[in-house]
């Protein structure tokens, strides 16, 4: 299920091709919706999509959705708006939700992996490195473990970027699990090449690129034992 993060697209062009033909077979185009509403619709959609697994911002939520309304107000039957006053009321949408969640929680600044820092909002992380806990929202974030003796830990990323490095870290007996969970978001893991991992992860309408899996590391090596999902999400394991 590796490569799960194409399914999205396999699905709506497939999807889109039935809608086509059927709207021809009926004797027109179904319910006034021609080939370029179609295609437009599809390029929309999954601007929407890409847009939520990888959080750049709400420009790519809320200029989709004022897209698709422009494109189905009519056939769905929906009240009309004048161009002009669609597109400004999405801006004022987007302008309103930058403002308020640029505000929400507490503001940390991070130092990230260029060297330069940055101001993420809604994030919240335990003290112990031994048992590391981050989730994080909205934002994009790095951190460095120092752990000496890590057993267990949780990752958790929702409409964000995650990237978290265990360089200086030594595993308590030999192995540690992790719980990750990326929705709408994404984890990046980079990790020693001497440790073993074991990848348990699964995915929903997500992806999961293990750069590892080909590696074969000494028998006695450290393991970083994986679980959890990635939901409309992605989590990349590589070696540092």
């Amino acid at each position: 299920m590796k490569r799960s993060g194409n399914w999205f697209w396999g699905i709506a062009l497939i999807a889109g091709a039935i809608f086509l033909v059927v709207s021809q077979v009926s004797g027109g185009a179904l319910l006034g919706i021609n080939v370029w509403t179609i295609v437009a619709s599809v390029a929309l959609v999954g601007f929407f999509v890409q847009n939520l697994v990888s959080w750049h911002g709400f420009f790519g939520v809320v200029a989709p959705l004022a897209g698709l309304y422009w494109l189905f107000w009519q056939p769905l039957g929906l009240p009309r708006l004048d161009f002009w006053v669609l597109w400004v009321s999405a801006l004022l949408l987007l302008l309103g939700l930058e403002a308020i969640f640029h505000r929400r929680g507490e503001h940390s600044w991070h130092r990230g992996v260029d060297g330069s820092w940055s101001n993420h909002t809604g994030l919240d992380e335990g003290a112990d490195e031994n048992h590391p806990y981050i989730q994080l929202s909205f934002g994009k974030t790095s951190r460095f473990l120092h752990a000496d003796a890590l057993e267990s830990g949780r990752l958790s990323v929702s409409f964000g970027e995650l990237l978290v490095y265990f360089d200086q870290v030594t595993l308590k007996d030999g192995q540690a699990q992790i719980l990750m969970d990326a929705s709408f978001g994404t984890i990046q893991l980079f990790v020693p090449k001497e440790w073993e991992i074991v990848n348990n992860l699964g995915t929903g309408f997500g992806s999961i690129k293990d750069f590892t899996s080909k590696n074969r590391p000494a028998a006695e090596a450290p393991r970083l034992i994986l679980n959890g999902d990635a939901s409309f999400g992605e989590i990349r394991i590589q070696y540092s």
